[in-house]
């Protein structure tokens, strides 16, 4: 099975790449709102083990699309270096290929000026994604979106000014190579 893993900040685009990626393969969608909105239903964002638990429900999913031979799956991440993510994600990752999954890593970046003008789009009210640039602005400057997962290769794309159809073609060039 193929994993296309989009990661980036908040506002850059990853689901709506996800969904016109999912329109030219077939893959299913997989975005990290389905498992973090579950979560939140019954911890706070802050809590401690928000993340793992919602890393756990991702791997959960990602078994049974092997299992149940589903072709290729779609998943959006807004991770942040430096974030003490990197051995969550290093286990997560590990555990996939020790399935038989090939994972192939997508890391969208955008002016900040442009995520602040994406922030409030219509596209964002479905699920509980940052809304407001104010909270953006803060998350932005808490967190390092802009630095790659260190330990994977990844095609990065700076997509302040394609439209989405150009940036779906740069990744099926990638992942296709």
């Amino acid at each position: 099975m193929k994993l296309i893993y989009l990661y980036g900040a908040p506002a850059t685009g990853k689901l709506t790449i996800a969904q016109k990626l999912a329109e030219m393969t077939g893959y299913k969608i997989l975005h990290n709102h389905l498992s973090n909105d579950l979560v939140e239903a019954v911890l706070d964002y802050e809590n401690e083990d928000f993340f793992d638990i919602a890393f756990e429900l991702r791997k959960i999913v990602m078994h049974a699309a092997v299992k149940h031979g589903v072709v290729g799956v779609i998943t959006t991440s807004c991770y942040a270096y430096g974030n003490n993510e990197e051995e969550r994600l290093k286990k997560y990752f590990d555990g996939l290929r020790a399935i038989g999954v090939e994972i192939d890593c997508v890391h969208l970046v955008s002016d900040k000026e442009e995520l602040l003008k994406r922030v409030q789009g219509e596209s964002r009210q479905k699920y509980g994604k940052l809304k407001k640039p104010e909270k953006l602005k803060e998350v932005l400057e808490k967190y390092d979106f802009y630095t790659k997962i260190p330990f994977m290769e990844s095609l990065v794309i700076d997509n302040t000014k394609l439209e989405p159809e150009e940036v779906v073609k740069l990744i099926l060039e990638y992942v296709n190579k």
